[in-house]
């Protein structure tokens, strides 16, 4: 490995928040929900807030909120359960317990409230998969086709106001695909005028209409997309693990929010402890970095695709940022790992971080090359 390097940045991505009923209700017809063999409650919430307190990052959590439905207002979109114009959500609700999770998720800094659906579902007689997204529809020979665009909205406003019932006065800026069902430069166009910058969808399942390969990260309508992994040894439905038999990896940590909690949920921190120490170990390899949040990680995913570095004839590392796209969806700020200390001509540099092997810098362009020695 080189001296010196951009690395990856490792940032957190998790589905499927928001369910009160844990249970998978594929098998009679209704959502896979999260799988958990229990219900959710807000000790899974301050888990959540623990994780990310740890590693000083905001997780970007995607929830689905049918079921915070506080009076029905979700009746009127009968295609987001099995139970169709016999909605009765109201019925069941806890509001004692969605109104102390709300307060958890509204108060914790960590807790970055992403857009997945809303019965990360869309149940009608032409869809063969009912379960699959509440924004598109899987027809005979696995084609797959948005909903109505009146629908999307509808879901959207209605997702962002309850939100804003609960007393959730945080921005979303992220959306992940339920399934994974997504097609680039599509559902972009919509989710874009609700606020939305960042995506964060698998490339390898990503329907691109253009046959372009895409890479690491990419821009449709403004948002920035950017590709997301599984991890290699947790089954989705995991729960209860133990980070230590993981595989170190040094990349954004695609993930569900099982992975993160006990069966027992008194027990929830032991997860969070073991998954802590993993990714400390992650972040003494020199090809990563822990990100912030998702602004960070985007910025420095586009530094670490567009950039280009070489050696010049005195030996020197040259970094070449010309090519590096600049959104106002990014930060001004990249980092570098370097295996020694250096200093740094053509921006301003400041020691980030200190490794065993190596230090994390931060860099602030203030030209189109910068040469580190």
């Amino acid at each position: 490995m080189s001296d010196i390097v951009i690395p990856q940045p490792l940032q957190i991505v998790v589905d499927d928040l928001g369910w009160f009923c844990g249970d998978d209700d594929r098998k009679s017809g209704g959502a896979s929900r999260s799988g958990m063999p229990r219900r959710h409650g807000y000790r899974d919430y301050e888990a959540m807030h623990e994780l990310g307190k740890a590693l000083d990052q905001k997780i970007v959590c995607g929830f689905c909120l049918a079921e915070w439905d506080p009076d029905n207002r979700l009746k009127k979109f009968p295609q987001i359960s099995k139970y169709g114009e016999k909605w009765d959500n109201a019925r069941y609700i806890d509001m004692d317990e969605a109104k102390r999770c709300a307060k958890i998720i509204n108060d914790s800094p960590y807790i970055d409230v992403a857009l997945h659906g809303m019965g990360h579902g869309y149940y009608c007689d032409e869809n063969l998969n009912n379960d699959t997204s509440d924004f598109y529809i899987v027809k005979a020979g696995k084609i797959k086709e948005m909903t109505d665009e009146g629908y999307i909205r509808g879901i959207i406003e209605s997702f962002l106001g309850i939100l804003d019932y609960y007393g959730i006065n945080k921005k979303v800026t992220s959306m992940i695909p339920p399934t994974g069902v997504y097609r680039f430069n599509e559902l972009s166009r919509i989710l874009a005028d609700f606020g939305i910058k960042y995506v964060s969808a698998g490339f390898w399942e990503m329907i691109v209409d253009s046959g372009e390969k895409l890479e690491d990260i990419a821009v449709e309508n403004g948002i920035i997309t950017m590709n997301r992994y599984q991890p290699e040894a947790n089954n989705w439905l995991a729960h209860s693990i133990d980070y230590g038999n993981v595989p170190l990896r040094v990349y954004s940590f695609g993930s569900h929010w099982p992975n993160w909690l006990h069966e027992d949920p008194d027990r929830n921190m032991e997860v969070i402890k073991s998954a802590v120490k993993y990714f400390y170990r992650c972040a003494e390899l020199q090809g990563t970095v822990i990100s912030r949040d998702m602004k960070f990680a985007v910025t420095q995913t586009m530094f670490r695709k567009h950039a280009t570095v070489t050696e010049n004839e005195k030996g020197e590392t040259v970094i070449d940022i010309s090519k590096v796209p600049r959104l106002d969806t990014m930060n001004n700020v990249f980092y570098v790992n370097s295996r020694f200390p250096i200093t740094c001509e053509g921006g301003t540099m400041t020691e980030y971080a200190g490794k065993k092997n190596f230090i994390t810098y931060e860099i602030k362009p203030e030209s189109n090359v910068i040469i580190l020695k």
